[in-house]
């Protein structure tokens, strides 16, 4: 996730990362404020949580496909993975795990 920040935004951007517990969950929070994903790439990034990834003509590379590993371990440890994209740009991903 942090280098899906680092790789979207070649022009640089500040990344920040919050952790929080409550009696229940631990969240972690990666939010940046680079170019941010609107409208259909958002949408196929939360797609791309349960398909196949897109291929890069240029490059025959998968992209997702650190997002899917990330969220099918995720959801292995019975936790969600959410993505918002503000209109303002930027990019927020909050994981959230239940408490052992």
């Amino acid at each position: 996730m942090l280098q899906n920040s680092v790789t979207h935004n070649p022009q640089g951007c500040r990344i920040r990362i919050g952790l929080d517990a409550t009696d229940e969950h631990v969240l972690i929070t990666i939010e940046d404020d680079g170019t941010g994903a609107a409208g259909e790439g958002l949408l196929a990034l939360l797609k791309s949580q349960e398909h196949a990834s897109s291929t890069d003509e240029n490059l025959d590379l998968r992209h997702g496909l650190g997002l899917q590993i990330a969220s099918r371990v995720i959801k292995a440890h019975q936790g969600n993975l959410s993505f918002t994209a503000p209109v303002e740009g930027g990019f927020k991903t909050v994981v959230q795990l239940s408490r052992c």
